[in-house]
């Protein structure tokens, strides 16, 4: 995915039913594994999106008080 076609709101829904597949699913541990990585690397884009808006709501701030 990449960063400008990123969608938080979609990468957190991904991350949602990944987790509801691995608790209603006896999948074996490969399958697991599989799933948990793609969640972990959602995951992290989601905290580099919240990141970067934070950094970005900052810079606004910032304007408005100079």
């Amino acid at each position: 995915m990449k960063n400008n076609e990123f969608n938080y709101t979609k990468a957190m829904e991904q991350v949602k039913t990944i987790i509801k597949e691995i608790e209603e699913n006896d999948m074996d541990v490969d399958k697991m594994v599989e799933k948990i990585e793609e969640a972990a690397s959602l995951l992290k884009e989601c905290r580099s999106k919240l990141v970067k808006t934070d950094e970005n709501v900052q810079k606004i701030l910032d304007d408005i008080d100079s």
